[in-house]
């Protein structure tokens, strides 16, 4: 019973959540308007790497790291580009 009764607000509190996320998005971009930002696309990802991510969570998190790591290395398999938008 309580638990039905807590479910609007939960609902409320994730819409705001997920609306102060996109709005720190949009401040990000249009703070980066105009400069230089440095672009890196690794080699591409296959299923069969992927295929070991049960959940949606999961796959998130592969991502995510994969992402992260094309910062972190030098010179990735991929190419690197300044792009000015």
């Amino acid at each position: 019973m309580l638990a039905s009764a807590c479910h609007p607000f939960k609902t409320v509190i994730i819409d705001c959540l997920r609306t102060l996320k996109l709005a720190l998005i949009f401040r990000e971009v249009g703070a980066r308007m105009g400069s230089p930002v440095t672009a890196s696309i690794g080699a591409p990802v296959s299923f069969e790497q992927l295929a070991g991510c049960r959940s949606d969570r999961a796959l998130i998190d592969e991502l995510r790291q994969r992402t992260y790591a094309l910062a972190e290395d030098e010179a990735p398999a991929g190419k690197k580009a300044n792009v000015v938008g």
